[in-house]
């Protein structure tokens, strides 16, 4: 028999916790890593949420302004162009369409509006050309010798546009 002391090391019958403490830390770093993950998935989600909303809102803009755009264009040239009005008024059928998804109905605002643009750009053309047209008609219908002051009649004067 060992007498205490003698032979036997009293530090031997120390607990050891260390294996606890490690499996503590372990687990207490993989809590914070998920921490970090839900809070960052839930931050790209409230960016993404902003950002849809601001592109939700600029689309219902270039809505509203297609359909402004269309009215204008009715109230002027509904009666003048045959099937204009048909066509603009399916059209802004489609802005509000539920079946049609906000992007596309914003592509089809966008493109509308350009068309639009396009057509009272080509009337813009069109009213110069018949102006200078009137010009050169009445230039040519011009007398072959333009009256003078002296001779008691006004100067034309011809206007160019």
């Amino acid at each position: 028999m060992a007498l205490l002391g003698s032979s036997v090391d009293p530090r031997l019958f120390v607990q050891d916790y260390s294996g606890f403490t490690r499996a503590a830390d372990i687990q207490g770093q993989s809590m914070q890593n998920l921490g970090s993950d839900i809070g960052s998935t839930i931050k790209g989600v409230a960016e993404e949420y902003t950002n849809k909303k601001k592109e939700s809102s600029q689309i219902n803009a270039l809505k509203k302004s297609a359909e402004s755009r269309i009215d204008s264009v009715l109230n002027l040239f509904g009666d003048k162009i045959p099937g204009l009005a048909e066509q603009l008024q399916s059209q802004k059928a489609m802005f509000n369409d539920p079946n049609v998804s906000l992007y596309e109905q914003g592509l089809n605002a966008s493109s509308v509006s350009g068309e639009i643009d396009n057509l009272l750009n080509m009337f813009l053309q069109k009213q110069q050309m018949d102006i200078r047209q009137a010009a050169a008609d009445r230039a040519a219908a011009k007398p072959s010798q333009p009256a003078t002051p002296a001779s008691g009649g006004n100067a034309p004067t011809e206007v160019v546009f």
